[in-house]
């Protein structure tokens, strides 16, 4: 993805994309067509856009293992985390 970094706004907007994308994935909630991920796919192109989804998508999916409900705050809502798989 190094070649996709033309300039420090890509930066930015690449670790946007991929902090959102961690979220979603933690939430069950990724998928291309997300609102969350409407900016990040105007911003770049449709082809960019696609290859960095199918990137990251594929190293959470290999990387990380979603835990529910792992902590509840004093409102009552509960949260997932990430647990490294290996």
């Amino acid at each position: 993805m190094k070649n996709i970094i033309k300039t420090p706004q890509d930066k930015r907007e690449l670790e946007g994309m991929l902090s959102m994308m961690k979220s979603l994935y933690c939430y069950e909630q990724l998928r291309p067509d997300s609102r969350y991920l409407r900016e990040y796919k105007e911003y770049f192109t449709e082809q960019i856009f696609a290859l960095i989804y199918i990137t990251e998508e594929t190293r959470l999916k290999q990387t990380y293992k979603i835990e529910k409900n792992t902590y509840t705050d004093v409102e009552g809502c509960t949260y997932n985390s990430l647990t490294h798989i290996n």
